[in-house]
């Protein structure tokens, strides 16, 4: 047992914490990276979208060697692609969550594309959000609680939740970039319910891969929409509904985890 494997079987709520602290420091770090990166680019919303996405793959690839080094890299659940079986499962929570979401932050379910290269900008920044973020917190926390809390149901659901929770209250670092309190919050909220589906999912499939899609295709979808708009203002209380519309994706992936063998 390496001595990060200790850590987190004997102080798994510390190493969580740590893990999340340095989540936001690197989601700070992305943006703050960005800015120079942005001369590689040129100007403008495709430019900015590129340099964030160059930004997020270097953090993450930094995560990852990290992960390595410490002996953690198989744990996290990226060696594991899984089977068709299970990327046929997450096709009806892809669709539904994609629906549901371009409904609600625009207004409407009529296509909408900005340029193609703007498109492509849009769609690779938001795959990168979603391959850092579940790669530290359904790879990382998540797993560190249930290394040190144990298999027991009572133990799988702490770590859920706290995993989740620690997920939304992340999501408080918008209020940095400008945001209300109560629409931090909000968000906050619809990100720790989201976090609850992608937790699962992950612990039905030993991957983080179908979390890392789902997060990524939903989230690229809703902004290329939005990048598609002249003017956009999101709807209030956007998040507060996403969140309840989340429930059913969340008890259709209990259903998996209990009822389904991968």
């Amino acid at each position: 047992m390496s001595g990060f494997e200790r850590w987190a079987v004997e102080w798994p709520v510390l190493v969580a914490l740590l893990a999340t602290v340095t989540g936001a420091g690197l989601a700070i770090l992305t943006y703050a990276l960005a800015q120079p990166l942005g001369v590689l680019f040129g100007r403008g919303a495709r430019a900015r979208h590129l340099a964030e996405s160059l930004s997020r793959c270097l953090a993450t690839a930094l995560v990852v060697v990290l992960l390595w080094h410490l002996g953690w890299l198989e744990a996290t659940g990226l060696a594991r692609l899984g089977g068709w079986r299970l990327w046929l499962s997450v096709l009806l929570p892809l669709v539904y969550m994609t629906l549901v979401g371009v409904h609600l932050y625009t207004g409407d379910l009529r296509a909408g594309v900005p340029d193609r290269r703007l498109a492509g900008a849009v769609t690779l920044n938001m795959l990168a959000v979603g391959l850092l973020e579940e790669t530290l917190f359904r790879g990382v926390v998540l797993q560190v609680l249930l290394s040190g809390w144990g298999d027991s149901r009572w133990s799988v659901a702490g770590s859920l939740v706290l995993s989740s929770l620690l997920f939304g209250l992340t999501h408080m670092l918008n209020l940095l970039a400008g945001k209300a309190v109560r629409e931090a919050l909000e968000q906050g909220l619809s990100a720790f319910v989201s976090g609850l589906c992608y937790g699962v999912l992950v612990l039905w499939s030993g991957s983080i891969w179908p979390a890392v899609a789902l997060h990524g295709a939903v989230n690229a979808v809703v902004n290329v929409k939005i990048a598609s708009m002249v003017s956009y203002k999101e709807p209030a209380g956007a998040n507060v509904r996403m969140a309840l519309l989340m429930v059913p994706v969340l008890g259709y992936a209990l259903a998996l985890l209990w009822a389904v063998p991968v």
